[in-house]
This record gives structure tokens, C-alpha cells and sequence, in this order.
């Protein structure tokens, strides 16, 4: 009887949840097929090495929590409901086949060690921060300042929510409470 063959995201989702189970050094081609049950052949029918792989990681992971989260927000017509969004998606985690709530900052700390996707870190907190600034300065806010404030906020409590010591939702809730109030000063 002949194994299935494997999928690209299926590799993929294997190694975003190593990497938030195990950490960073665990995204590795042996270790990768040993999770799946897999030869590195079917590895390499997708990709072409472990940089390549990699670099799939961080545009699938780019994809998922900028580019759509971004496109959901500016779909919605009003500062409160674009807010709504913003949050939701905060607050919502990755599906656990692609390291669920750990992910984040399981891939923050994957930066500290790995140049490439510290770059890519990087370049994923300018477009956020600078979407969040022209999101808020859209209002009639000190879109730089909330900004900060904002994703300062979400790295905070999306690192306290993975370690299961609280519910964001709530905190950002009350967050929102703040912009909105602002809003009606101005």
C-alpha cells in the first residue's frame, strides 16, 4: 500500500507547529520528517532546501496575519468597527495546525536567532505599525503614539495569552473604549 503523498502545507503547518511546540531549532528537514512519518524526498519534491522552506514559512505567516487581517480591516465602513476587526483578529489565534497561540511569539523568538527572519519581523512590525498610523490619523488621532501603544499592547498580551496567563480580549476591549472615548473629545 502506497503512503499519501504529502502536501506543501501540509509541511508547512508541520513546521509552524514545531517551531511553537519545540522552538526554533526544531524546524529542521531530519526532525520535520521524523514529526510526519515522512522521507526527506517528500520534502524536497516541494522545496527546494531548508532557506526555501523557510522563506514559504514567512510569506504564508506574512499572508495570514498582515495582508488579510489588513484587507479585513479596511473592508469595514466606521473607526469602531475597523477597530472590532483589528481586535478580533488580535485576539483570535492561528489554527493549532499552524502553532495556534504560541505561534507569535514563538516566530519573535525565532527572530532573535535566525537574520532572515528577524528582516522579515521586521518589515511585518513597520507595515503594521505604519497601517495602524494611517488607520488612526484617518480619524483624527495621533495615529504614532496609539500606534505604539496598540501593538506595544497586542506583542504584550499575545505573549502573556500564549504562557495561558490571560484573556486579551478583554484588555483590548477596554483599549478600544479609550480610542473611541477619544474620538468623542476631539
Amino acid at each position: 500500500m502506497a503512503k499519501e503523498k504529502l502536501s506543501k502545507d501540509t509541511w508547512l503547518a508541520a513546521g509552524f507547529q514545531s517551531l511553537a511546540d519545540s522552538g526554533p531549532t526544531s524546524v529542521q528537514i531530519n526532525l520535520l520528517s521524523q514529526k510526519l512519518g515522512a522521507t526527506k524526498g517528500s520534502f524536497y519534491w516541494h522545496f527546494k532546501d531548508i532557506s526555501e522552506y523557510k522563506s514559504a514559512m514567512l510569506e504564508l505567516w506574512r499572508t495570514k496575519v498582515a495582508s488579510d487581517v489588513i484587507d479585513n480591516i479596511n473592508a469595514q465602513q466606521t473607526l469602531e468597527q475597523q477597530l472590532d476587526a483589528l481586535f478580533a483578529d488580535a485576539t483570535r489565534p492561528a489554527p493549532e495546525e499552524y502553532g495556534g497561540k504560541k505561534i507569535e511569539p514563538a516566530m519573535r523568538a525565532w527572530a532573535l536567532s535566525d537574520q532572515d527572519v528577524g528582516k522579515a519581523l521586521a518589515d511585518l512590525d513597520t507595515l503594521r505599525l505604519l497601517f495602524l498610523k494611517s488607520l488612526l490619523d484617518g480619524w483624527g488621532l495621533d495615529g504614532k503614539v496609539l500606534s505604539e501603544l496598540i501593538y506595544g499592547a497586542y506583542i504584550g498580551l499575545d505573549d502573556l495569552q500564549s504562557k495561558g496567563r490571560t484573556n486579551s480580549s478583554g484588555a483590548l476591549t477596554a483599549l478600544k473604549q479609550m480610542i473611541l472615548a477619544a474620538t468623542e473629545t476631539k
